[in-house]
């Protein structure tokens, strides 16, 4: 039986059981250790289908790669109906997304460590520095829509948190970088993410993950050391800021994003992980920190 998820605007994501007997997948089968099984999966109905295709290219290019990686969703196939015009992709299940464990949970519920906080930071920004840097020699790539909503939250014990949501996404060949095909001005981030550069529409690709990945690494701390009230307050004292959460007004960060990082600086535990928050949210985007800068001052600081 059929349980839907989540009901976006462009797209629907259904829990479906599969069994082995009509879902031949081998990398399923070495993940459960037996070639018969019955098990739930994410199924994404997408209608929009610029959206669809540029989220199956890019899972191809993965594919194509071998790409895996412990903080990325594993995204099993996709396939399209020709009657309907409608585009699945089968993932593996998850559920809920960062978003509502912010919202609606604190810490203490899920037995949530300083260690396990700064191991998802790292985790995250290795992934996207990957990503960034997909192959060294010839393709770099980009997400384009980091946000709580598009992090999904894996285990009961153990939580792990995956990068998912490819819609907007895309790998480009290493030629084109710096040219206009290798950047876009189709800002599909949600708006509160979005970096300065939003506004004025210049064109951009990896600093934008950047600014998205620094405020969504910020409210996780406001989180972990404040609670769910603490993160609802610091949106709503963005809000006060001009009446939108965008962490920015114009080619300022916002007075209550600069005020929560210092409160949050003069707690020792947190001083070096601020610290790279704050690079990762310079307006400049030329000056943002790269995705393989954020994880190696992360790294420096698990040390």
């Amino acid at each position: 039986m059929e349980d839907k998820i989540e009901d976006g605007g462009s797209s629907k994501i259904y829990s479906i059981p599969i069994s082995s007997t009509i879902f031949l997948c081998p990398s399923v089968n070495k993940m459960v250790g037996a070639t018969e099984w019955t098990r739930r999966f994410a199924v994404k109905a997408v209608h929009d289908k610029t959206c669809a295709q540029r989220e199956l290219r890019f899972l191809q290019s993965l594919r194509a790669a071998k790409f895996h990686h412990y903080n990325l969703l594993m995204s099993y196939c996709g396939f399209s109906d020709v009657k309907t015009d409608m585009y699945y992709l089968i993932s593996e299940e998850a559920r809920p997304d960062l978003e509502k464990v912010l919202c609606n949970t604190n810490p203490s519920d899920h037995g949530i460590t300083i260690k396990w906080l700064r191991s998802q930071l790292y985790g995250l920004a290795d992934a996207l520095a990957r990503i960034h840097e997909f192959d060294p020699n010839v393709q770099t790539g980009y997400l384009n829509d980091i946000k709580p909503a598009n992090i999904l939250v894996f285990g009961d014990q153990e939580l792990t948190l995956k990068f998912t949501d490819w819609g907007c996404a895309k790998i480009n060949q290493r030629s084109l970088e710096g040219s206009p095909d290798s950047r876009t001005t189709e800002f599909g981030g949600s708006p509160p993410y979005g970096p300065p550069e939003c506004i004025e529409g210049i064109p951009t690709s990896r600093p934008y993950d950047i600014w998205s990945l620094g405020c969504m690494y910020l409210e996780m701390l406001v989180w972990m050391v404040e609670g769910k009230y603490g993160f609802t307050g610091f949106c709503e004292a963005r809000s006060g800021d001009g009446g939108y959460e965008e962490f920015h007004s114009g080619r300022k960060v916002k007075p209550s994003v600069t005020r929560k990082m210092g409160e949050l600086e003069r707690k020792c535990e947190w001083v070096d992980v601020v610290g790279v928050i704050r690079d990762m949210l310079r307006v400049e985007a030329k000056e943002r920190l790269k995705a393989a800068e954020v994880k190696l001052r992360l790294e420096l600081i698990e040390e």
